[in-house]
């Protein structure tokens, strides 16, 4: 397959729906779902990339995003770190950029559960609170225009990412 072929296999999201992930059989790159017609009509909820070092899969997803972009979707891109895997969501945090105080209540709100402004209930898990937060956002961004969610390096990202990689993915 080709580069047009290779972009084409990250679907475009629906309104409502997302594309967190790429994937395709294209330059040794092997994961869940194939690739899709230039025509963008199909919906893939997530998809997985998987492979040996070197093999084009962060190629194949930037390709990807550029056409998902192209066709208006917007795109959040966070990434698992080995060294931050102590901190919970990061790869959503800052894929989803909520780091910073914004026009958007959802996203202040998690801003205010970071910085201990805003608290959770008593005995509530922070890190559970804020992947619900998160998740909300998702949703919400989800409904505004189609939109694709990456997160890259996957494999180092911490528990509570994963957790909520595979709640986004179900839902």
């Amino acid at each position: 397959p080709g580069a047009d072929d290779s972009a084409a296999a990250i679907t475009r999201a629906s309104r409502g729906s997302m594309s967190p992930m790429a994937s395709s059989s294209a330059g040794g790159c092997t994961g869940v779902g194939a690739a899709r017609p230039r025509g963008w009509d199909l919906v893939e909820r997530h998809v997985l990339i998987e492979g040996e070092p070197g093999i084009g899969k962060s190629a194949l997803v930037r390709a990807a995003v550029a056409a998902a972009q192209e066709a208006g979707c917007q795109v959040f891109w966070g990434a698992g770190d080995e060294l931050g895997q102590e901190l919970p969501l990061l790869p959503f945090l800052d894929g989803l950029r909520v780091r910073e105080p914004s026009a958007n209540r959802r996203q202040n709100t998690i801003v205010g559960l970071l910085r201990g402004e805003v608290t959770a209930d008593r005995g509530a898990d922070v890190p559970a609170v804020l992947a619900e937060q998160l998740l909300a956002l998702v949703t919400e961004q989800c409904a505004v225009r189609p939109t694709v969610l990456v997160i890259d390096d996957l494999q180092w990202a911490d528990q509570a990412s994963l957790t909520l990689w595979g709640r986004l993915a179900r839902s």
